[in-house]
């Protein structure tokens, strides 16, 4: 089975996307119960028909209505047809993609919201396992993406007169996507579709169907997470759902305790607007998390809804049955292994983190050959791998993905950003002179909603002539967004800092609110806060021209400025990124980027790592360089008081902001077995600052780093690190062994058994999740054949 797995940001959070208000509790937003009876109104001839197809399917339905266990998939065609004006109802393809989504995780049971349903009702909930996908081929056979779009004015006029070019009803589910209703639609409607009884003739078949405003389709775009499951309601409406209360649209009446859905594991209820789970209307706890209810915190079928929907599939009601033949799906083109694709959960990562490749072929590959350049394993052939990262560098991957008959192929170049743990050197100053092409090692272009607008690397019309990076946006009619991320920097040895940059922008016209926003991260990405925007007129640095803009020169561009930065996102591994959200705009043009800061008054060190042991005896010691200083006052003892007759200390003149021999001692002399405490302090203007932390070494018994040879012989790895709730330890024995695995303290108490045992010859990788224990530095100590190695490892 195929899902549309694509990663959005969570859009409704940034403020340039509006947030729709919740309908209010006096609103009947499903205009299903209306427009079934206004048809059967218009149509008395029918009548007759509809009752009979109406009792024959709900007997048919109490037949297997309470059987339980696995179901076989149903796979159902969808074209979306999207009737516009060139306007916001013009809803994008990711906006489509993410509403296929959202129905697959509905009707799989796999909506990540299931875990929050009350124990009441954890018992009863139902996987109907129906698939939706989008159609690969039109009626006649021509290829398509199952998106139809449609320019008329019927966008303007929503209802049944407004659903154009319909698909064979026998072939398709039909979803039509407009700006606004017509007069006859009740107020508060969203959407609407019709019973599959109410439908059955033939004359209907071209209303057949769900028709929906364009605001309520997906969660991104022009939707919005609140009312991203208006599509799975109507659709349950389509499947021969009715609401949780009967046959009516009207929640909240004590008369529909003596009404009925048709299912007998829905509690009889009366409806509700809100989400009160602890209702109880008609004499037991309503199932207000039933996606057939009007409360928007709807998150579940129940079993017997979904045997009721799949009851209706195998009806030749409506001719629901011939949509998932196997005829039909080879027609629609959705039973055809069409490209191989994927995603990935991180954006870019640093050294040693893993990065989650996820399937996205259409449709059914069964087999997948991976290649991963870079990666700890270079190939897989599972269907979703999981590959770890543990140098810094740009990475293409590629797939085959194949089935008994096709193969199909993808590569993406430069889709894996691996950044430096210790992030690069600053300050900086990048004009982009050697950015030819993005991606690039210090810039990385995500584009997000995957369409033709983007970041890209511009040759021609930087500021003042040179290269740029250019948000390639003029023609985007659509709500989306962009990043451009940069490499990992080490912003550890300031205390503050300034964060600088050029834009040009000319408005498109005046409705134009495009947003660009600049997000700090402390963490390799893993987290991000805002720390600058400009919308619309702010945004502006040139005079509004409806044309594809270009700066005309340097008059057309500005700088901005982030001042003073500190605290906790100075570390050695910040990363900056700009995100670029559309609303009616234009292209933007972004140069001259630099970062400088305050430089630190307190040292920092850099290695060996604080508690390392079986060190070397002629061990060095390195801390990192600061600018604006005299010089480097450093001292090395066995005392950690440095108080004692071995005390090494000394100081190296500042040669350059560049670490070279002025950050680093070479001790006179090192005992075996002995262990030192070393620290760091800056001299500026001649006054001597505050010491560094103090980090301490063990030297090995014999002089010799026993440490260093053991950890190459069994190739021990731990990564990421630091690390926050997971990390990994991996290993090779060249033969079977006893091994014991623990994470100890710094005062060598074991807080973390993880493996005692035997362990036979090759790899082994073992992870540590979750750890109880609280942030600092850990050791992993590995016994193997009765000897103990050691890494440090960073909890986060």
């Amino acid at each position: 089975m195929r899902f549309f797995r694509i990663a959005f940001i969570a859009l409704i959070l940034l403020p340039s996307f509006s947030i729709l208000n919740p309908v209010s509790a006096q609103q009947n937003w499903c205009g299903e119960r209306e427009m079934s009876q206004r048809y059967r109104n218009e149509h008395p001839e029918q009548l007759d028909e509809i009752l009979a197809a109406e009792k024959w399917l709900n007997d048919n339905a109490r037949l297997t209505e309470n059987q339980r266990g696995p179901r076989s998939n149903k796979v159902i065609p969808v074209v979306f047809h999207i009737i516009h004006l060139n306007g916001p109802e013009n809803i994008a393809d990711f906006q489509v993609l993410d509403q296929i989504r959202i129905l697959n995780e509905d009707y799989n049971a796999q909506n990540a919201d299931l875990a929050d349903v009350i124990p009441q009702f954890t018992s009863i909930i139902g996987n109907p396992s129906i698939e939706f996908r989008l159609a690969k081929k039109d009626p006649n056979g021509n290829p398509t993406n199952g998106i139809d779009r449609i320019y008329s004015s019927a966008t303007n006029n929503g209802g049944q007169s407004a659903k154009l070019n319909p698909w064979p009803r026998n072939m398709y589910l039909n979803i039509w996507v407009v700006k606004q209703w017509n007069s006859s639609i009740p107020n508060g409607v969203l959407a609407y579709s019709q019973l599959p009884s109410t439908v059955n003739s033939p004359q209907a078949a071209d209303i057949d169907g769900v028709i929906c405003l364009s605001q309520y389709i997906g969660s991104v775009g022009t939707g919005s997470i609140y009312y991203s499951r208006t599509i799975t309601h109507e659709v349950g409406h389509y499947l021969n759902l009715e609401h949780t209360w009967g046959p009516s649209n009207d929640p909240g009446l004590s008369t529909n305790c003596n009404g009925d859905d048709g299912v007998s594991d829905t509690p009889l209820c009366i409806g509700s607007s809100s989400c009160d789970l602890t209702l109880v209307s008609c004499g037991s706890l309503d199932n207000i998390q039933n996606q057939m209810e009007y409360s928007f915190c709807s998150n579940m079928f129940t079993n017997g809804q979904a045997n009721r929907m799949v009851s209706t599939l195998n009806s030749s009601v409506a001719q629901r049955n011939q949509l998932s033949s196997a005829a039909n799906l080879s027609n629609t083109g959705v039973s055809e292994l069409n490209l191989a694709n994927f995603s990935k959960n991180r954006i870019t990562i640093c050294e040693g983190d893993t990065i989650n490749f996820s399937d996205q072929s259409e449709y059914d590959a069964t087999n997948w050959s991976w290649t991963f350049p870079g990666g700890q394993n270079t190939n897989s052939s599972l269907k979703d791998p999981e590959i770890i990262y543990e140098s810094a560098g740009l990475y293409d991957v590629s797939l085959a993905a194949s089935n008994s008959s096709t193969t199909k192929n993808e590569t993406k170049i430069g889709y894996i950003m691996v950044n430096p743990v210790q992030g690069k050197f600053v300050p900086v100053t990048d004009n982009f002179s050697t950015v030819n092409s993005l991606n690039h090692e210090n810039w990385y272009s995500n584009n997000v909603n995957n369409d033709g607008y983007e970041f890209r690397a511009d040759g021609s019309n930087g500021h003042s002539g040179g290269n740029c990076v250019k948000m390639d946006n003029y023609g985007n009619l659509f709500k989306t967004q962009d990043e451009l991320l940069t490499t990992t920097y080490d912003l550890s040895i300031f205390s503050s800092v300034n964060i600088s940059f050029k834009t040009a922008y000319a408005q498109a016209n005046g409705s134009d609110v495009s947003r660009f926003t600049m997000y700090i991260s402390k963490d390799c990405g893993e987290t991000w806060t805002p720390r600058w925007a400009a919308i619309g007129p702010n945004l502006a640095s040139a005079p509004m021209t409806s044309s594809s803009f270009v700066p005309s020169g340097n008059s057309d561009w500005k700088t901005s400025q982030v001042s003073n930065l500190s605290g906790n996102v100075l570390t050695q591994n910040s990363q900056i990124k700009f995100v670029f959200e559309n609303n009616n705009g234009n292209n933007l043009y972004f140069d001259d980027f630099r970062i400088t800061g305050t430089y630190t008054k307190t040292a920092q060190l850099k290695a060996p790592f604080d508690g390392a042991v079986s060190r070397p005896n002629n061990q060095i010691i390195y801390w990192k360089a600061i600018g604006n200083i005299d010089s480097y006052e450093y001292q090395l003892d066995s005392d950690p008081g440095f108080a004692s007759a071995n005390l090494q200390t000394g100081i190296n003149t500042a040669l350059s902001i560049n670490e070279g021999p002025d950050t680093q001692y070479a001790p006179s002399t090192l005992t075996n077995g002995e262990t030192y405490y070393w620290r760091v302090r800056l001299i500026i203007n001649g006054q001597p600052q505050v010491w560094s932390e103090t980090w301490s070494f063990t030297v090995a018994a014999n002089g010799v780093s026993t440490q260093d040879l053991l950890v190459e012989k069994y190739a021990v790895k731990v990564y990421p690190n630091p690390f926050h709730e997971t990390g990994y330890i991996s290993f090779k024995l060249d033969q079977g062994s006893p091994v014991t695995i623990s994470l100890i303290d710094m005062v060598g108490k074991e807080r973390l058994l993880i493996h005692s045992g035997y362990l036979g010859t090759g790899s082994h990788i073992y992870t540590v999740q979750n750890p109880n224990m609280s942030s600092g530095v850990y050791l992993v100590r590995i016994t193997v054949n009765g000897n103990t190695l050691f890494k440090k490892i960073i909890i986060q």
